[in-house]
């Protein structure tokens, strides 16, 4: 699990950006949320998306997902099933489109760094 998020040897400084931004988006969603069970869930969402943006950025964690193209047909309809959930703890308007923005660039970062890397091996 630890290599798929991280790829086969990341950096210090990758670790720490990965858990840095989401921790920071963590207590963002908390503080601007409350405490209640519904904000620690989305707290919790907040922190996977935010993470994973910089995770996915990072070359090792592309070359680990390009290994694995099976385990990449389940990213997206995961992270969507997801988005319903955050739909429903939310209630929608502006919390979702700030959760919605954070999974559109998480979905894009990872399907543009598979698209070098798929574009790489056919070269």
């Amino acid at each position: 699990m630890l290599q798929a998020m991280h790829g086969r040897s990341p950096s210090r400084f990758q670790l720490a950006a990965t858990y840095a931004a989401g921790l920071a988006a963590a207590i963002l969603t908390l503080h601007a949320l409350g405490s209640d069970w519904k904000s620690w869930l989305l707290a919790l969402i907040a922190f996977d998306w935010v993470a994973g943006v910089v995770a996915t950025a990072a070359p090792p964690v592309r070359r680990g997902w390009a290994e694995r193209p099976r385990g990449r047909l389940l990213f997206t309809p995961v992270h969507l099933i997801e988005a319903i959930l955050v739909y429903w703890l939310s209630g929608g308007g502006t919390v979702f489109a700030v959760f919605a923005l954070a999974l559109f660039v998480k979905l894009a970062v990872f399907h543009l760094g598979h698209e070098r890397t798929d574009a790489r091996k056919a070269a």
